[in-house]
């Protein structure tokens, strides 16, 4: 659970991953999973 809450964190944080990442409190678990899916 730890790592997962990094992640996201670090999804939100890093604006090198294209900038059009939603805060975390509008991030579902199942956007979450398909953005890093897709990637």
């Amino acid at each position: 659970m730890k790592t997962e809450t990094i992640l996201v964190e670090a999804t939100v944080d890093v604006p090198s991953d294209g900038g059009s990442t939603p805060p975390a409190s509008t991030i579902s678990m199942q956007d979450f999973e398909g953005h890093f899916k897709s990637r």
